[in-house]
């Protein structure tokens, strides 16, 4: 018999087995009435006999919440020991689409759900939590945990505390003074001027307000409340999330290929259709949300032959295994390079007629639907090439041709493009409903003169062209006949094939990375469509005026204003640009602005430090840690945290020290996973619009304050509304849909 690995381990099994049985044969195991589990197993929460009657263990309290192990938040269920009142384990939600694969339907009873996790219809609509949000419950009793305020009482960066009351915290952050024995520290009441430009010179840049600032990490479903505080109450403009050293490059590829760039809009691909995926940056159940549902998902995937899959990834990761046997490659590249190799797919698929040019000739959202496709793209639309014409290089609109259009909506949503119809005719785009022509190269007729124009694919097609398939490879370090296979097998699939990427593209040229891979999902019209890219359903609305409170408007709310801390602004709009353009040399501008970036906060300690485009007087860091979650940042993020004459005061909230905190002046201990309220929303890979309410299902460990709210995020931002007499908070902070407070 031929020996495999599999024929091989179970022969070892067996002589293992042979061999223990003739050491020592055990003793038959008596017969008992005993449940049937380990005896250092929990005692189970339920029991459900083959009679489908059901005992519910009196001793456990489960409840339904949602996990922050990592981004996902996936739906949960909490044991709790309801005499001690700790976590036992944390298991899948059954109704939840991140924890089961089929979810049960909300009008299924809890005892169905029972039914269900017992595995009464075998795997179907089990529920599953992973060893990560499992650990999350070490989190809860963790020694390290800060639990009460702690003051620093020497130089930053020293790990020299002292705990302090909550009363003192906020008087000495509201008020300052000489809190460290430094020199006098400017209070949050002084910080708080709404009407002193930053620089008189500069009016674009805002109100001194401007120079306080929150960092945070993902929306945990808080995000709104300590929003209310920074933005809509203080007045500050400088409030961002994780996003800048998450996938800020993703996202903004996203809003370019979909021409919103306020949206971003945040695609992923539709694994359970799917028969071919290429992932970048990005191994599946490892990274890229939602982790734990698209690894099930590709897993089942995967066994039933339907899917394959390459990831290409710098670096040898769990996505290739034997396991997976053939159904899944690695393929390793240069780190920064994607966009060379998705140029070379590219310029195959052109050049042998591989992309969907029925998708493509669609001018139009309804030329599309007439022609049974979900979506349409921009590249029949024609592009200006006429040499020294004033808009060079920009898509040919109508008021170009003539038509009426407003003056304030010129060049905008409203000036419609132009594309070539089947008799060569331009037309408006939004007013075709049959395709237009894909490739143009030539001249027609503007005015009684010619002007050169370009469709959009024509160009792609020149760009791409630009250089041979073989200098792609020289440049990403992939073989060209690995590229040429590449490009064949993602272009076999129709529109069962889908490009994904992420975090990966984070690099100094990130942005034409991924906007240059999300082109392969357009060249193949695979958007909304079964198996391709998947537009996520959506949340619920959690803040804003609701059926029966106004969570968003209240008198003396602030219209916050000025240019943000991380240029990630048109610098065409900058005081800088407005100065030189004066003096003559509009450009360069001093540093670089990022005009089509979601947020920066990147750019926030190297712009304290040197003072561009202005400096921060207080930062508040939430649950967050750039030092160690942005590479390159530390040395720059230090000189701006390690020395308070160039950032005075850094106030930290979170459940633990880290990296980041370990500078802060105060550390203001916040609520974990299981003792927070929140309101959390599955990431684009859930097709069904969905929200998971989180709420305490244990009381939150941190100190109280005067009136028994544990010290946290929300106490810590009231309290300090409260002795500022800020808007938003107080007794009066919520109306309810009639206006009444």
């Amino acid at each position: 018999m031929t020996a495999t690995r599999r024929n091989f381990l179970a022969g070892l099994g067996a002589v293992t087995a042979a061999s223990t049985a003739a050491a020592a044969a055990p003793a038959a195991r008596p017969k008992t009435a005993q449940p049937n589990f380990h005896p250092t197993s929990l005692a189970p929460e339920f029991s459900l006999d083959a009679a489908g009657a059901l005992r519910v263990n009196p001793d456990q309290q489960v409840s339904y919440t949602s996990c922050l192990g990592c981004t996902t938040q996936c739906g949960v269920r909490v044991r709790i020991d309801r005499k001690t009142g700790q976590v036992l384990r944390v298991a899948g939600n059954p109704y939840h689409p991140l924890s089961s694969s089929e979810p049960l339907p909300f009008k299924a009873s809890v005892r169905d759900s029972f039914a269900a996790l017992a595995g009464a219809r075998g795997l179907a609509q089990r529920a599953t939590a992973c060893g990560r949000g499992n650990a999350m419950a070490e989190q809860m009793h963790s020694p390290l945990r800060v639990k009460t305020p702690l003051k620093r009482v020497g130089a930053r960066g020293s790990g020299q505390w002292v705990p302090i009351s909550f009363e003192q915290l906020v008087a000495e952050v509201v008020e300052g003074g000489d809190l460290f024995g430094e020199g006098p520290v400017a209070g949050l009441r002084a910080l708080r001027d709404l009407a002193t430009p930053i620089d008189a010179a500069q009016p674009q840049l805002g109100m001194k307000v401007n120079q306080v600032a929150l960092l945070s990490s993902v929306n945990d479903g808080r995000e709104a409340f300590a929003r209310r505080f920074v933005q809509q109450s203080f007045g500050s403009i400088n409030y961002v999330g994780h996003g800048s050293y998450c996938g800020g490059s993703y996202r903004s590829a996203a809003g370019a290929v979909f021409g919103d760039m306020k949206a971003m809009a945040h695609g992923k691909p539709d694994i359970e259709h799917a028969e071919f995926v290429l992932f970048v940056g990005t191994a599946p159940g490892n990274a890229g949300n939602p982790f734990k549902r698209q690894g099930a998902q590709l897993a089942q995937a995967r066994a039933q032959g339907k899917l394959r899959y390459v990831v290409v990834d710098p670096v040898l990761t769990q996505a290739d295994s034997q396991p997976s046997a053939d159904r899944s490659h690695w393929l390793p590249i240069r780190p920064g390079t994607d966009g060379a190799l998705a140029m070379a797919m590219i310029r195959w698929m052109i050049d042998n007629d591989r992309c969907d040019t029925h998708f493509l000739s669609q001018p139009s959202l309804p030329a599309a639907e007439a022609a049974g496709e979900a979506a349409w793209s921009n590249a029949t639309h024609l592009v200006i090439v006429e040499p020294g014409h004033a808009r060079e290089g920009r898509f040919l609109r109508a008021s170009d041709l003539g038509r009426p259009v407003a003056e304030a909506d010129r060049y905008g949503d409203k000036d419609a493009f132009v594309a070539l119809d089947a008799e060569g005719t331009p037309q408006l785009h939004a007013e075709m409903k049959a395709a237009a022509r894909l490739v143009v190269d030539q001249k027609i007729d503007l005015d009684g003169r010619p002007l050169a124009v370009k469709s959009a694919f024509a160009l792609l097609a020149e760009s791409a062209r630009a250089q041979r398939i073989d200098d792609y490879a020289a440049a990403c370090g992939v073989p060209a006949e690995r590229i040429v296979a590449l490009a064949r097998e993602f272009s076999a699939h129709g529109k069962r094939a889908v490009v994904n990427v992420h975090g990966g593209t984070m690099a100094g040229n990130g942005f034409y990375n991924a906007y240059a891979l999300l082109t392969l999902n357009t060249l193949v019209g695979n958007l909304n469509r079964k198996g391709g890219q998947l537009m996520g359903g959506g949340a619920f609305r959690d803040a804003g005026p609701g059926p029966r409170y106004d969570l968003d408007s209240f008198p003396g709310k602030v219209k916050f204003s000025g240019t943000p801390i991380g240029r990630n602004v048109p610098y065409e709009r900058s005081a800088e640009f407005a100065r030189k353009k004066a003096a003559g040399t509009p450009y360069p501008a001093d540093a670089p602005w990022w005009p089509n970036a979601p947020q920066l906060s990147t750019e926030w300690f190297s712009a304290t430090a040197n003072g561009y485009p202005y400096p921060l007087k207080a930062l508040f860091l939430w649950s967050t840690n750039p030092v160690y979650g942005i590479p390159g940042l530390r040395a720059q993020a230090l000189t701006a945290l390690a020395d308070p004459r160039v950032l005075p005061l850094v106030i930290a909230i979170d459940p633990f020290i880290n990296e980041t905190s370990a500078y802060a002046d105060y550390v203001v201990p916040d609520a974990l996973l299981y003792e927070t309220w929140g309101w959390a929303a599955p990431w684009s890979g859930v097709p069904t619009r969905a929200s998971t309410a989180r709420w305490p299902v244990i009381p939150s460990a941190t100190a109280r304050t005067a009136d028994g709210q544990p010290v946290g995020m929300e106490s810590f931002f009231i309290a300090l509304a409260k002795a500022m007499r800020l808007p938003g908070f107080g007794a009066d902070a919520i109306a309810d849909a009639q206006g009444a407070r």
